[in-house]
């Protein structure tokens, strides 16, 4: 093999190296391109997802102040009513309490007119 034959022979392997070189950068540029596109999808799903959960949050942040209101008016007014219960069955004791004391005197002065009608009749 001459000169000539060499260069040439080299001029070949160059050529077909730097084809070859020329391939493996179009097919990295096309991986690189498709993690890209495979990026930029997840990047606005994820985009899509903290949407959600921001408006998840603030629904529930919604939700707790509305039941939180909901949950002390109702405690307020079984509260109300408790009390007004309380009332009603203090005034009813006062009432049956203030009855039986009448009876007891009624009954005290009945047995006192039994005994005295007993003392009289034998």
């Amino acid at each position: 093999m001459d000169n000539n034959d060499f260069q040439e022979f080299m001029a070949d392997q160059f050529a077909k190296l730097f084809g070859e070189i020329q391939t493996f950068k179009q097919d990295v540029k096309s991986e690189f391109s498709d993690v890209r596109s495979e990026l930029s999808g997840a990047k606005s799903e994820l985009s899509d997802v903290k949407s959600r959960l921001t408006s998840v949050e603030h629904s529930q942040a919604r939700l707790e102040t509305n039941l939180t209101r909901k949950i002390d008016a109702l405690y307020f007014d079984f509260r109300e009513t408790q009390k007004q219960f309380n009332a009603e069955v203090t005034t009813k004791i006062e009432e049956l309490s203030t009855k039986v004391e009448a009876l007891e005197i009624k009954f005290i002065i009945h047995d006192k007119e039994i005994k005295d009608l007993k003392r009289v009749l034998f």
